[in-house]
């Protein structure tokens, strides 16, 4: 599992990354890999190996003044 991995890296740079890693992820089948990431990723190939989940945008209470962050009381 890699966490935002590509968030520092310029777009020529992040899309080598990518590219080499689901490359890699593809020759190792018997392995799982998930790779989570805030930017898009809509341009990736998929197949029956490989998927892309897009979660929903977070659900933001509104006050006065607008979204306000959610915190765990």
């Amino acid at each position: 599992m890699m966490d935002e991995f590509d968030v520092f890296l310029d777009p020529v740079a992040r899309k080598i990354a990518m590219k080499n890693l689901v490359k890699v992820a593809q020759e190792m089948g018997h392995r799982q890999f998930i790779f989570i990431t805030p930017q898009d990723v809509s341009d990736q190939p998929t197949g029956p190996k490989l998927r892309v989940i897009k979660m929903k945008p977070p659900v933001r209470k509104s006050t006065v003044g607008g979204p306000q962050q959610q915190t765990i009381d």
